[in-house]
């Protein structure tokens, strides 16, 4: 019955797992990349275990940044390919002579907006669109309130006490108006 044979008594161990063993092999592999882990983290490294300790595990104050190989002058500067007595070609597209083009990008230029003025029109834009949205869904209303009154210490006392709190909840109204 339940799976366990019949002449097996509490001195048979032998079917039991081995849970000393598994927890000793298991020990063993953890240890095992701990020690995979520390040995590639110091050989890796810039500094050895011990100057960290010494830091406390940080950078330290010796740091200094490493000093980067920077040429004086660029080093294709007495390229003959290369000629520095041109003019900056900031209006290019005058070089196609080509009135249309020039036309474009003058409109172009004239109705370009600063970023103010697309943020603005961008708002004004998202608005109108959640007001259209939101005439598509029902407009919900409630009312609560709350308020506290203390009647003064120098009338006489009725026996209901001197503090009040007020609740009230109003009632949920909803309105939807379909349009055709």
């Amino acid at each position: 019955m339940f799976g366990i044979e019949k002449g097996t008594g509490a001195a048979d161990n032998s079917r039991r797992p081995n849970t000393a063993g598994r927890c000793l092999a298991k020990s063993l592999h953890c240890a095992g990349l701990l020690l995979l882990t520390l040995a590639v983290s110091t050989s890796s490294g810039c500094a050895s275990l011990s100057r960290w300790w010494e830091n406390g595990f940080k950078v330290g104050p010796n740091h200094s940044e490493p000093q980067a190989v920077v040429s004086v002058s660029w080093e294709s500067t007495n390229d003959p390919c290369i000629r520095g007595d041109q003019e900056p070609l900031a209006a290019w597209w005058t070089q196609f002579h080509d009135p249309a083009l020039e036309g474009l990008v003058q409109t172009a230029v004239d109705e370009n907006l600063d970023l103010r003025t697309a943020g603005h029109r961008l708002l004004a834009v998202q608005a109108e669109r959640n007001v259209a949205i939101g005439n598509l869904l029902p407009d919900a209303r409630s009312v609560a309130l709350f308020s506290r009154a203390q009647i003064s210490k120098n009338l006489p006392a009725v026996g209901l006490g001197t503090l009040f709190d007020f609740y009230a909840v109003g009632p949920l109204a909803a309105s939807w108006e379909i349009e055709f």
